[in-house]
């Protein structure tokens, strides 16, 4: 063998022991996602299940959030529902409520469908 095909054998060697190197690494980083996937669900399985669905396909969670694509709350459907926010401040509700509030694009509660929730 000549120089050539020698240096371009080790330089071959090189490449792959590089990309096995990835490899290695881009599993590990799947292995550790993984487990701790599976550790944070033992931890605890309702927070990552928050919804059921029922026998007849019926979708059960808590609550429903839509945001605009800056982040802003705009409907929330709920039971109960948080305090209101206007002007950005937090006030507090008289008792609390379920419904459906809507917010304008800066987060102010703007109106909605709202009961009253007897026994909380």
């Amino acid at each position: 063998m000549d120089t050539s095909n020698v240096q371009r054998l080790e330089d071959e060697i090189q490449r792959l022991r590089r990309e096995c190197l990835i490899q290695r690494v881009v599993l590990l980083g799947c292995v550790l996602s993984i487990t701790m996937l599976v550790g944070l669900y033992c931890a605890n399985p309702r927070s990552v299940l928050a919804s059921t669905t029922d026998r007849d396909g019926n979708l059960h969670v808590r609550g429903l959030i839509v945001e605009d694509q800056s982040g802003h709350e705009r409907v929330r459907l709920g039971a109960p529902l948080p305090d209101p926010i206007i002007h950005g401040v937090r006030y507090k509700r008289q008792g609390m409520i379920s419904g459906l509030n809507i917010s304008d694009s800066e987060g102010t509660e703007a109106c909605g469908f709202r009961s009253r929730l007897s026994g909380w």
